[in-house]
C-alpha cells in the first residue's frame, strides 16, 4: 500500500511539472516528500540503493504521470484554456498556508525572513516578464547544433529548478522558448528529443537536488521563506486575464479554482494526520 501511494504521489509530480507555472516541487511539499525527495536525488551509488524503496514507485510514478498527462494536458489549455488555468490557479493558492507552516516551524516570522520573501516574489515577476517567444522553428528546420546546445541549456536549468518548489520548470522551458517543443516531443513520443531533453534536465535535477538538500540542512527557514515568495510570485502569471470572462467558462473556472485551492489544504491535513 505504500509503495501504491508513492507511485500515486509520483505521478501527481510528474504531472504537474508539464503544466506552465505549477511546481512540481510545491506538490512535493504538500503531499510531505519533498525532503525526502532532495535528500535521495543522488549520484551516490549507497545512497541510491538505500532510497530505492522510496525513489523506484515514485520514480515509476512520475515518468508515468509525465507521459500520461502531456496529451490531456495539451488538450485542455487548447480546448479549455480558462478554467484549466483558474483550477491551477486554485492549486498555486492552495499551496500558501502549507508553505507558510513550513517557513514558521522553528520560528515566527521576523522583519529578517521579508528580504528573502520579497526576493522570492519579485524573481517570479521578472522571470514571467522575460518570458520568450516559442522556438519551434528551431527544431522544425532541423537539428542543428545551435538548436541542440539551446535545447540542453534550456532543459538543464529546467531540470535545475524543477526542485525548487515555486518554479516551474515549464515556466523555465517557456522562458527560454522550448516549452512546446517539450510537451510535443513527451506527447508524441519522439524518443530523440526526449532523450536530449532528459539527459540535460536529469544532470540539471542532480545538480539542483544536492545544492537544495545542502541548503536545507543549514538555511532551513530562509530556504521556505524564499519559497513562501516565489509562489507567491507565480500566482499572477497563472490568471487568464486577456480570456477571462464573467460568462458560463468563466463561472465554471471559478468553480475549478475552489476546488484546486481546496485540494492542497485536503492533502495537507491528511497527511498532518
Amino acid at each position: 500500500m505504500n509503495y501504491l501511494v508513492l507511485f500515486i504521489k509520483g505521478m501527481a509530480y510528474g504531472a504537474a511539472n508539464i503544466v506552465p507555472g505549477i511546481s512540481g516541487a510545491t506538490i512535493a511539499v504538500i503531499i510531505k516528500v519533498y525532503e525526502q525527495l532532495v535528500g535521495a536525488i543522488t549520484i551516490n551509488y549507497k545512497k541510491l540503493l538505500a532510497n530505492a524503496p522510496f525513489l523506484i514507485p515514485f520514480g515509476v510514478g512520475a515518468v508515468i504521470g509525465l507521459f500520461l498527462f502531456a496529451r490531456v494536458f495539451s488538450y485542455l489549455l487548447i480546448e479549455f484554456f480558462v478554467p484549466s488555468q483558474m483550477f491551477f490557479l486554485g492549486l498555486i493558492i492552495g499551496c500558501i498556508p502549507a508553505i507558510y507552516k513550513e517557513c514558521i516551524k522553528e520560528s515566527k516570522l521576523t522583519k529578517h525572513d521579508i528580504l528573502p520573501l520579497v526576493a522570492g516574489i519579485a524573481f517570479m515577476l521578472i522571470l514571467f516578464a522575460f518570458a520568450g517567444q516559442e522556438k519551434t522553428g528551431v527544431i522544425d528546420g532541423g537539428i542543428t547544433l545551435g538548436a541542440i546546445a539551446g535545447v540542453i541549456v534550456a532543459t538543464f536549468v529546467s531540470g535545475f529548478t524543477m526542485i525548487i518548489p515555486g518554479v516551474s520548470g515549464a515556466v523555465m522551458l517557456k522562458t527560454f522558448g522550448y516549452y512546446t517543443i517539450a510537451l510535443n516531443a513527451v506527447s508524441e513520443f519522439n524518443i530523440a528529443l526526449i532523450a536530449l531533453f532528459g539527459f540535460s534536465g536529469l544532470s540539471g535535477l542532480l545538480i539542483g537536488a544536492k545544492l537544495i538538500s545542502t541548503l536545507i540542512r543549514t538555511k532551513r527557514k530562509l530556504v521556505y521563506c524564499v519559497i513562501l515568495g516565489l509562489i507567491i510570485g507565480s500566482a499572477p502569471s497563472i490568471f487568464p486575464y486577456q480570456d477571462f470572462r464573467l460568462n458560463l467558462e468563466g463561472t465554471i473556472g471559478i468553480f475549478l479554482f475552489v476546488i484546486g485551492a481546496a485540494i492542497p489544504v485536503f492533502l495537507g491535513k491528511r497527511n498532518n494526520n
